[in-house]
């Protein structure tokens, strides 16, 4: 089939085309908006593929070899950070409706080479849908070994905070051998950005800690490249969490948030939401080796949830020592030492005059009549939200 001249410049603007693709996915597909990636690494996927996909087409034969790869590391990818199958398959039809809707334009006015033309495109799209599937599910089972794919895609759809009915949840749950009325908790393990065989170990360290402790069968999945798992704690778990948290082949940070106990199974999404939010904030807070519950990180996801809220609590409380970071630095090491001048002066490594002069200039800076007054609750939030505001510049 000859091939026009409008079909060939589709294949020299596969870059510009790849990327107007990856807009409509990462707008439009549950799990891609939520996924730990960013934008610019799914478009170079997206933007190879579719050069792949139309350079198969108009040499009417399938990819192979080398030009499979991005599609296979594009599976291991989206398994790793959660995205439910599902969508990965909308993905790739995605692209074939959207490529398809330009080569019968570029074949136009002829329908009968459009036809063929689509035809091919189907099979290409066909070839490379497979290579991600079948690493997607590579990935997944050497994580999760007998996990079924409809138990991953529940987890990680409740901790993307996807609503769902807390029927349908207990029904699928109760599907794989759950005991959905006992009291659920969820777990969520942040490592560094590990490859599959990295998110295999993390995934098998933290089962091995946990399965011991638990009631019965422990549901798993992922979120945001975190592994993510729904327990019935038996007893003996936040020891067991630590454990994990310490032991050295997983790649740092290694951090474990816990959500609070939910009393049914139906309704672990609020506790997924807790896991993931102690979990997130505790990158911030750059703390590792660490496990972390929910209720004692609550005024860190208060301010981070309030974003604005807390900008206007830092510049209400601390404004005059903005500009002044040596004084904030030394009402931090202050309010840590309890109040006093020689540990703060040690601690910052200055002479204890030092610290006194600098302290007294806070207070007159705060309005503050003696140190005393530098306890506050709204003076200790506002330094709490200055600290996540630094860490996340």
């Amino acid at each position: 089939m000859d091939v026009p001249q409008p079909a060939r410049r589709l294949l020299e603007e596969s870059e510009a085309l790849g990327r107007e693709l990856t807009d409509q996915i990462w707008q439009h597909l549950p799990g891609y908006e939520s996924a730990w990636m960013e934008a610019e690494e799914l478009s170079e996927m997206v933007v190879s593929n579719v050069h792949t996909l139309l350079a198969a087409v108009l040499a009417d034969r399938r990819p192979e070899g080398a030009e499979l790869e991005p599609a296979i590391r594009l599976g291991e990818r989206r398994a790793a950070q959660g995205v439910p199958l599902e969508a990965v398959l909308r993905s790739w039809h995605t692209a074939e409706r959207e490529l398809a809707a330009r080569l019968l334009q570029a074949y136009s006015p002829d329908l009968q080479a459009g036809r063929r033309v689509t035809e091919r495109l189907a099979v290409a799209v066909d070839t490379l849908t497979d290579a991600s599937v079948a690493s997607y599910r590579r990935t997944q089972a050497a994580a999760t070994g007998e996990s079924g794919q409809e138990s991953i895609d529940l987890v990680s759809r409740l901790a993307a905070g996807e609503p769902l009915a807390a029927v349908e949840v207990e029904r699928q749950a109760a599907m794989t051998g759950v005991d959905v009325g006992r009291p659920h908790r969820a777990l969520v393990l942040a490592v560094g950005r590990a490859d599959s065989a990295g998110l295999a170990r993390s995934h098998r360290v933290l089962l091995e800690h946990v399965q011991p402790h638990a009631h019965g069968r422990t549901m798993t999945g992922y979120h945001r490249g975190m592994v993510v798992l729904l327990a019935a704690d038996a007893g003996g778990l936040p020891a067991a969490l630590a454990r994990a948290a310490r032991r050295p082949e997983l790649p740092l940070p290694a951090v474990i948030g816990v959500g609070d106990p939910r009393p049914r199974l139906g309704e672990i999404g609020a506790s997924c939401r807790e896991a993931v939010a102690a979990t997130e904030v505790s990158l911030t807070l750059g703390l590792r080796r660490s496990t972390v519950f929910y209720q004692d990180v609550l005024p860190e996801v208060l301010l981070r949830d309030n974003p604005v809220t807390a900008r206007r609590l830092v510049r209400a409380r601390l404004g005059p020592l903005l500009d002044r970071p040596v004084l904030l630095e030394t009402l931090v090491a202050y309010l840590e030492a309890g109040l006093s001048q020689r540990a703060a002066a040690r601690t910052l490594g200055i002479h204890e005059n030092t610290a006194s002069y600098r302290l007294q200039r806070i207070l007159e800076l705060l309005g503050a009549e003696k140190p005393a007054a530098l306890v506050r609750a709204d003076l200790m939030l506002a330094l709490l939200a200055h600290r996540l505001a630094s860490a996340e510049e």
